[in-house]
């Protein structure tokens, strides 16, 4: 059923890639996290982890818990179904965001009061998301996004450390030859943008795309550039959003890196189908003007 949602959701909005599933609670829940579904989707009430001290036994794979299954299930029946057609993409939430959730609080602050802790339970993240890292390249998966909101928050030191505990994730998935890209927020920073790249990731998503950004992105030693759209284009009326994608569209066409374009993040679920299919035509006219067929992977 989810499969086939996917596959109606990418001929509805005609776009020229598949990602499996964009949800931040997807992995916590696996790992014990009580979530709970509302209007806008799923949302954590539980966590395993009061100021790092465990009240259960984490478990060391995620495989068969939660719904972990059911994506995986979804994400092998769409490259049956698809094959090469398009590119189908799985998504895969970073390590500082899984624990965040685990501990019910942005994880900086426990980073900060109780580092040994805190690094503990990153680095066991880590090892649970390299295991789904496998699985999918095992189902043929065409690019994996580490998709982390909050990588941006740390600093230098830290980064440096998180991209060992990293490596062994970027080392799967080339093994398998397939691309991994970073998508986190507020990458129209230079400092930022070069501070993440140090993680190693084959592409990046920019969040915004800027004359600035743009001189930075041929130093960033990347294979894959994603431009992100910014979210509110798909709720302004159709001249404000019609100016913001053309000038970046625009820019982007002097990038001569592997390209593709998408939005800076999920797409809120209070965007209605008629605001998404208008955002949808203006990215289309515009990218056909500049690039003939669209390198567009649609972020849902």
């Amino acid at each position: 059923m989810l499969s086939k949602a996917l596959r109606n959701l990418q001929k509805l909005y005609n776009t020229n890639g598949i990602i499996n599933i964009f949800d931040s609670t997807l992995e916590a829940e696996a790992l014990g996290c009580e979530v709970t579904w509302k209007a806008n989707g799923p949302v954590i009430i539980g966590h395993p982890f009061t100021e790092g001290k465990p009240s259960q036994i984490l478990p060391h794979s995620i495989l068969d818990k939660g719904r972990i299954p059911v994506v995986l299930d979804a994400t092998r029946q769409l490259k049956i179904t698809i094959g090469n057609a398009i590119p189908v993409g799985a998504v895969i939430t970073g390590p500082i965001a899984i624990t965040s959730n685990l501990v019910g609080q942005d994880i900086t602050n426990l980073l900060e009061k109780d580092p040994k802790t805190a690094n503990n339970l990153i680095k066991m993240v880590s090892k649970v998301i390299v295991e789904l890292c496998k699985q999918y390249c095992e189902i043929g998966v065409d690019f994996i996004v580490l998709a982390d909101e909050n990588l941006w928050k740390l600093d230098q030191s830290y980064i440096v450390e998180l991209s060992k505990y990293l490596r062994s994730f970027n080392n799967v998935a080339r093994y398998y030859d397939i691309p991994t890209i970073i998508l986190t927020k507020k990458l129209h920073n230079a400092a930022i943008l070069e501070k993440i790249c140090t993680l190693n990731s084959d592409g990046i998503v920019l969040s915004q795309l800027t004359n600035n950004i743009l001189e930075c992105v041929t130093n960033l030693n990347k294979e894959i550039i994603g431009i992100g759209l910014p979210l509110e284009i798909i709720f302004a009326n159709k001249g404000d959003a019609e100016d913001t994608i053309s000038q970046t569209i625009n820019l982007a066409s002097e990038i001569t890196l592997k390209m593709f374009l998408t939005t800076e993040w999920e797409i809120p679920c209070e965007a209605s189908v008629d605001d998404v299919m208008r955002f949808m035509r203006i990215v289309n006219k515009y990218a056909r003007n500049y690039f003939g067929d669209i390198p567009l992977n649609f972020t849902t």
